[in-house]
């Protein structure tokens, strides 16, 4: 275990992209989409462009994106289940935000006609594939605290499908993906902590800190796993239905131990990056100062990048439910 300190500026990007599972056929509903976006984009040889505030590259990213984007959705429109399409098509506005977000801290006049030609280009792109029934979705890139609300939606929906779905996993597997949840609970409560302003936690009636608290306290891994029935997961979720499986719930004991096939008919999306990357995100607030004595158990070591940086070793309600980089957050 290792004693962290945090800044509201820096939170790990293994809250949603974590490399050790990549491979792993037990992922959490968020971990699999948040890989399938990031991975798909190359968003995280983005991120490192931006971490090396590497102009040229940045540039050639940004003019690379129409190709790759839409190579990506090309091969996702048939992919993507007809129940999943508005979380899907919900995280992967949130990504392209991020992107937004990242060029604009960078706060370079060179950088605006490629940001709003990534805009544009996204949304016309998102057009052409009209079977995702998903739009470029411009509310939320200037939001500041976007990020808070990506990792409380992904959580949320995380907890809600282990509370169906451990009783058919593996006890080793589920205490792994129940340990992955709690780390980024921990990471939720240092940015916690560190906020002076607490209202922006408060977005949602149902995904809300105390909610994820008491249903995580109530998670727990069964040693001799039981057949449950099957569960089929209808369009139009619920709170009490299965978030994010896709079906039925025996699909996650037939996934037990198979590997998830990374892409590698498309060798040119295969997204490498260093696990210390980082992220800008725009925040107004000045950094608060931290208790310096917190100790996050989920975090795997410390990065110098600027500013400390912090790395982790494991990873609205109104679309149904409430995912290392590290974000910069001003």
């Amino acid at each position: 275990m290792h004693s962290e300190y945090y800044n509201i500026k820096h939170i790990p990007l293994n809250v949603f992209y974590d490399k050790s599972i990549l491979r792993s056929g037990h992922k959490l509903p968020s971990e699999k989409r948040n890989i399938d976006i990031i991975h798909g984009i190359t968003f995280g040889q983005f991120l490192t462009h931006i971490q090396n505030n590497d102009a040229s590259n940045i540039k050639s990213w940004l003019i690379q994106h129409e190709k790759k984007f839409t190579s990506y959705l090309k091969r996702k429109q048939y992919a993507v289940k007809e129940n999943e399409r508005k979380k899907y098509c919900t995280n992967l506005n949130y990504i392209l935000d991020f992107v937004v977000q990242s060029i604009d801290k960078l706060n370079d006049i060179q950088y605006a006609s490629l940001k709003h030609q990534f805009q544009t280009k996204s949304r016309d792109i998102l057009k052409i594939y009209t079977r995702l029934d998903c739009i470029r979705n411009y509310d939320n890139f200037d939001d500041k605290h976007l990020y808070i609300k990506k990792i409380m939606y992904d959580l949320y929906e995380d907890i809600l499908y282990m509370i169906w779905a451990e009783q058919i996993i593996g006890y080793e597997k589920c205490s792994k993906m129940i340990g992955r949840i709690k780390d980024r609970r921990n990471i939720l409560t240092a940015i916690h902590r560190a906020s002076s302003d607490k209202s922006i936690f408060d977005f949602d009636e149902e995904c809300t800190l105390p909610n994820i608290d008491k249903m995580l306290q109530d998670l727990k891994c069964t040693k001799t796993p039981k057949a449950p029935p099957t569960v089929t997961v209808t369009e139009q979720q619920t709170f009490t239905a299965l978030p994010g499986s896709g079906g039925d719930l025996s699909e996650t004991r037939r996934s037990e131990d198979v590997e998830d096939p990374i892409d590698v008919e498309n060798p040119e999306s295969v997204d490498t990056f260093p696990e210390d990357l980082t992220i800008s995100l725009p925040v107004n607030d000045d950094p608060p100062k931290l208790d310096t004595t917190y100790a996050a158990a989920s975090l795997a070591g410390v990065s110098l990048f600027g500013t400390i940086l912090y790395k982790v070793k494991y990873y609205r309600i109104n679309e149904i439910l409430c995912t290392s980089f590290i974000f910069y957050v001003i």
